[in-house]
């Protein structure tokens, strides 16, 4: 696969993409019965926030990250991992996985720099990547393809 080099299934990378959907196990989802709208948007989520708290807490501590205390009405997870260790890769993959477990399909991934968002960009438009995760993740009619929006920033006219 030109461009990347794929190294599947490591275990770090798995130990947190495992992490990430066992803090939804007391989460519902209820797609949308009427297919034009579920095919727009992502199933409606409920939960009770403090069941929640407590999920994430209890995979905090089973893999050993203390002193981020978590308050149950905070709904952002940030995930952390060292410089190297596949993030695009880990983050790509756990995209998949919430949408093969949970039916989840919208996804915004925030990065801090430009030269990161165009590797990104490219990460995720590429063919390789496609042919990568296409046997794991076929759809019922086609394979699962991430389509990608692209957000610009609008250009200052006072300088930086």
């Amino acid at each position: 696969m030109a461009g990347f080099n794929f190294e599947p299934n490591l275990p770090h990378q798995e130990k947190a993409i495992t992490a990430l959907i066992k803090s939804f196990l007391n989460v519902e989802f209820h797609p949308s019965s009427d297919y034009i709208i579920s095919q727009y948007i992502n199933p409606k989520i409920s939960f009770n926030s403090s069941v929640l708290a407590s999920d994430i807490k209890q995979t905090q501590q089973e893999n050993g990250i203390f002193g981020t205390e978590k308050c149950s009405d905070d709904l952002v997870f940030d995930i952390s991992m060292e410089t190297g260790t596949g993030k695009t890769y880990t983050y790509t993959k756990t995209m998949y996985e919430l949408n093969k477990i949970y039916g989840l399909f919208k996804f915004i991934v925030v990065v801090p720099t430009l030269s990161i968002k165009a590797g990104t960009v490219n990460f995720l438009k590429s063919d390789a990547l496609r042919e990568h995760f296409r046997h794991d993740f076929q759809g019922e009619y086609h394979d699962k393809q991430i389509v990608t929006y692209v957000v610009e920033s609008k250009k200052s006219k006072k300088g930086k």
